[in-house]
């Protein structure tokens, strides 16, 4: 179970005499489905389980629906088996279709020079209009803070006297089509995705604390075929957004570098590689299976030179990266604390070479353990 996963289990709020509900989330490289309740004194209890490898979808999108179906199948039948159930609702992980963050402030005047539910669910709706414009799905939709008559910090504006009401909102988005193809697939598979979470919101909840959120952070989940990110400053929602690259590509730098199949080189990469500039990986060497020559050919490489492969990889992935959030104009304090976490952020040394890069505080993250998680699940 990875940091996006347990992220949805929590964030169901489940409650003493909880329904069981489970979430859903359809990677590059795996499917994992999760069916959780409620225990006793409120927190999530897992039930159940499913992962199989991901078949059909690549950087978030869905390239072959019948593939990516099975998968979906084969991962939601095992998880209802280990949970005794049978599942017609799942919350889905979103992170295809160029997903991106916005702030806005939305207005309206009250009808009766109070603001009622009426008022508000006016302001909200075109709100949520206003985000989903040219073709884009709502995916999240938050409230930050209300204000009446331009007065700051109201927490709750109903009853209230005011002429106009105004909401700062934070919506995250997608494109229509790359969504409505993952919903296909997943009604394909009887299921309703009746609730929708951002990839990069699920992951930096997992991975972070409150107070964390609340001086400002910055979490970059690198998964095999996308990279989110995820900023918080003030408890709030800063960015949210997702980039078509992820530690796949280094496991294809070495299969074309070292000609080895693409199997043993993502081996390689999680066994021996590294972003230290130690010079013991001088000496340290390994061997592998060489394709294209003869039976049972190997051969032979140094640490040293592994990562003198992944090392640029990384490094464009990083570039990338500065390159967004320099777009974005984020708040300083925003950017000062880095977490790095999903497979690609195991590679030994990389926090040290995203401070060395970016500068700041960084260090890699994982989830912390819930309710019926072994420590296994979680590093999967």
């Amino acid at each position: 179970m990875n940091s996006i996963d347990r992220s949805i289990v929590e964030r169901l709020n489940l409650a003493r005499g909880a329904p069981i509900v489970a979430a859903l989330d359809v990677g590059t490289s795996k499917v994992v489905c999760v069916i959780a309740t409620g225990d006793e004194s409120g927190r999530a209890r897992l039930l159940g389980i499913g992962h199989q490898r991901s078949r059909g979808v690549k950087a978030g999108m869905i390239i072959d629906p019948d593939a990516a179906e099975q998968a979906i199948r084969a991962a939601v039948g095992q998880a209802e088996r280990m949970a005794g159930v049978t599942m017609e609702q799942v919350t889905l992980a979103v992170s295809s279709g160029r997903l991106k963050s916005q702030r806005f402030v939305a207005r309206a005047r009250t009808e009766t020079g109070f603001a009622t539910d009426a008022d508000l669910a006016r302001l909200l709706s075109g709100g949520e209009a206003y985000a989903a414009r040219g073709a884009r799905t709502l995916v999240q939709f938050h409230n930050e803070a209300w204000h009446v008559d331009g007065a700051e910090g109201v927490a709750d504006p109903r009853g209230m006297a005011c002429t106009e009401l105004s909401a700062d909102l934070v919506a995250v988005t997608a494109d229509d089509g790359p969504m409505q193809n993952l919903l296909a697939v997943v009604e394909r598979c009887y299921l309703e995705a009746h609730q929708l979470v951002a990839t990069p919101f699920a992951s930096a909840t997992a991975v972070t604390s409150e107070e964390e959120r609340q001086l400002g952070v910055l979490v970059i989940d690198m998964g095999a075929g996308v990279t989110s990110l995820a900023a918080f400053l003030g408890g709030q929602l800063a960015l949210a957004e997702v980039l078509p690259v992820g530690a796949h590509l280094v496991t294809f730098d070495i299969a074309r570098r070292l000609t080895t199949p693409v199997t043993e080189a993502e081996r390689i990469k999680t066994l021996y590689g590294t972003l230290l500039p130690a010079r013991s990986n001088d000496h340290e060497t390994f061997s592998y299976p060489v394709t294209g020559g003869e039976e049972g050919a190997t051969g032979r490489v140094s640490r040293a030179e592994l990562r003198a492969i992944i090392a640029p990889r990384i490094e464009g992935i990083a570039a990338l990266v500065a390159e967004r959030l320099d777009a974005a104009r984020l708040d300083r304090a925003a950017l000062e604390r880095v977490v790095l976490t999903g497979g690609g952020a195991q590679l030994e040394g990389i926090d040290s070479m995203w401070a060395e890069t970016r500068g700041g505080t960084v260090r890699v993250g994982k989830p912390k353990p819930i309710d019926g998680v072994s420590p296994d699940m979680l590093s999967s």
